[in-house]
Parts: structure tokens; sequence; C-alpha cells
């Protein structure tokens, strides 16, 4: 717990949280604003599909097939293609927020 508080005080603190609630009250469109987060989002998950690829690939021996590598690659950048699709229908407001949340957390310790 003290590593979080510490990181929480190292982002600025409550001051900053303040002033994140601040700024998200001043939102005059709600949807544009969700469709940036959602687009840089992406584009931060595309730079580390992006850093994993170059990593694997200077780092592979003879056995590791280069084909392999581009299979790996390409799953991975389907499934980053199809996120946020429309295919799994409504979702309860709860589920969307945990969903959130995880994105979140595990966006913080990247």
């Amino acid at each position: 717990m003290l590593g979080n508080e510490l990181a929480f005080e190292e982002i600025g603190g409550v001051d900053y949280l303040a002033k994140l609630t601040t700024l998200a009250l001043s939102i005059v469109n709600v949807n544009e604003y969700g469709k940036i987060v959602y687009d840089l989002a992406l584009r931060r998950y595309l730079i580390e599909i992006g850093e994993k690829i170059v990593t694997n690939a200077y780092s592979s021996t003879l056995a590791d097939l280069a084909i392999s590598q581009i299979e790996t690659a390409e799953s991975q950048l389907y499934d980053l293609g199809s996120m946020g699709t429309l295919s799994k229908g409504f979702t309860k407001l709860q589920t969307s927020i945990e969903e959130s949340w995880t994105s979140i957390s595990s966006a913080i310790k990247i």
C-alpha cells in the first residue's frame, strides 16, 4: 500500500485529483472526449505491441521462425482492432465501470 501512496503523491496527490475533477466537470461534449480517450488508449496499446514485435525480432534465435513472429503480431493487432466493437452488445453499467477501472489501473502501471 505504501508504494501506491508514494506513486499517488508523485503524480500530484490530492491537488492533482482535484484538478482532474474540475476538468472533468467542464467537459461539454462527453462523446467526443470519450472518442479521444479511446483513440489514445488504442495508440498506447499499438505502441506496446510494436515494442514487443521489435524486442522479439531482436532477441529471437534461428529456431524462432519469422513467420511465427508475424502470426503472433497479426493476432495481437487483430485483437487490438477488435477492441470496442459492438459485437458484444449492451453491457451492464457496473461491468463497464469494472472493465474501465481495470484498464485504467493497468495503464497506470505501464
